[in-house]
């Protein structure tokens, strides 16, 4: 700890980094484990105008410090818009606390677009999405894409996440498909979660990708046949008519291919380029689809 003799002249030289936007090296020193500094520090705080808390050269103010180290006797003194988010980010729950107490607001956003709940999502942090959850309207918040808390829940395998908003209603099909996540990513605890919720299976993304066609982009067999079983349309194409089946054969995933050649899938059909399946697969040099696709023909 600072001498007695020498502490106001020591604090004020803190307080002149900080005006001079060098909060960090101030707040992350090792003196800032010792409650009793940051109890004496607060007292010279207090005498700090909002003009003089100013951001550094990572656009970071003295709160979004203090969060991110979890001083929440610190967070507690001074709420900035954007610090919810930083706490949200470092899965600071008491952080989180402190600032809704402090009726910080819950859905503005910082530079990188998302919002709390977004990035509580993200992070799978179970403690903080209810905190939050406990304002009703956020459950459908869309980001800056778009993406709703539960579609970002299922782009991050939350599974956890899922649950406690698939049980507080959350919208299946707001936005973005939560389910097109779910089977681009192969994450088919999800799927099988969202299809007992009734999700809409052969909902499109705005491009006209469906969940099944995701799936066969990326070699999700499983998801296939469990779309399948679902009642998936297995010949809708996107907005370039491209079917899944030409998908799978211009990714080369042969047993995707096998999979639709059995469940009938229409060998003929042309993309907007005038392209069948057969031909990308020749193009590709992909020996096997082509036999197989030969075959099928002739049968």
């Amino acid at each position: 700890m600072v001498k007695p003799e020498q502490e106001e002249l020591y604090f004020q030289r803190l307080l002149i980094d900080i005006k001079g936007g060098y909060h960090s090296h101030v707040l992350t020193g090792i003196q800032m484990k010792h409650s009793r500094f940051r109890s004496k520090l607060l007292t010279y705080l207090k005498h700090l105008k909002v003009g003089d808390l100013r951001c550094d050269q990572n656009d970071s103010t003295p709160l979004h410090v203090v969060s991110e180290q979890g001083y929440d006797d610190l967070a507690r003194q001074k709420i900035k818009r954007t610090a919810l988010q930083r706490a949200c980010d470092n899965g600071r729950s008491d952080i989180v606390n402190v600032l809704i107490n402090k009726r910080a607001d819950v859905k503005n956003v910082d530079i990188y677009g998302p919002k709390a709940i977004h990035i509580a999502c993200q992070r799978g942090n179970l403690e903080i999405v209810e905190l939050l959850l406990k304002y009703k309207d956020l459950i459908n918040e869309s980001d800056d894409k778009g993406r709703t808390p539960l579609v970002i829940a299922c782009e991050n395998n939350q599974q956890n996440i899922v649950d406690i908003l698939l049980k507080r209603k959350a919208n299946t099909e707001e936005g973005f498909s939560s389910l097109y996540m779910a089977c681009y990513n192969g994450e088919i605890r999800i799927v099988e979660i969202l299809l007992d919720r009734k999700a809409e299976v052969n909902i499109a993304t705005k491009h006209g990708c469906t969940p099944f066609c995701a799936s066969c982009s990326n070699d999700h067999l499983e998801i296939c046949k469990l779309l399948q079983h679902s009642g998936a349309n297995i010949n809708i194409a996107d907005e370039y008519e491209f079917s899944p089946l030409h998908v799978a054969c211009k990714e080369k995933h042969e047993r995707i291919v096998r999979f639709l050649l059995k469940h009938n899938s229409n060998l003929n059909v042309v993309n907007r380029k005038k392209e069948s399946p057969l031909y990308i697969s020749c193009i590709n040099g992909s020996t096997e689809i082509v036999e197989l696709l030969l075959k099928t023909m002739q049968m």
